[in-house]
């Protein structure tokens, strides 16, 4: 419909958009209602967490989508900085945005290879989430 740049600017702009409302208004919370939320065991679980693996686990959810929003939130409630925030939803939502808008404008041309390499490409980006935990440990 956009095509690839303009398709890809879009997608990038309602991604970042979206994530930095997200964290904002769990930042605007404050540790009251992170404490309500998540209880005080899981708040302190989130925290070690997104303190290790914050920056990965955000870009990865936006270049993925389906956890995007979950994981950005999360991070709204822990201690991670906004400025790592920003840089994880820009890296994984811009790039996961013009990934599929050139292959959304390949889909009619052959959709079976933009449906393939859309999977594909999930399946890399958790593998390597996966890969890179394992390192860690």
């Amino acid at each position: 419909m956009y095509g690839p740049i303009i398709g890809g600017a879009l997608g990038s702009f309602g991604t970042f958009l979206a994530g930095i409302i997200g964290f904002y208004i769990a930042r605007l919370m404050g540790e009251k209602g992170a404490l309500f939320l998540l209880g005080e065991n899981d708040l302190e679980r989130a925290n070690q967490f997104y303190e290790k693996w914050g920056f990965l686990a955000v870009a990865l959810g936006r270049a993925i989508g389906g956890p995007a929003e979950y994981l950005v939130i999360t991070a709204g409630l822990t201690k991670m900085s906004p400025s790592k925030v920003i840089a994880a939803v820009l890296i994984g939502g811009v790039s996961s945005s013009f990934c599929m808008a050139y292959l959304g404008s390949k889909a009619s041309d052959n959709p079976y290879f933009a449906v393939i390499s859309a999977v594909a490409m999930v399946v890399i980006l958790l593998a390597i989430f996966k890969f890179l935990s394992r390192k860690a440990q």
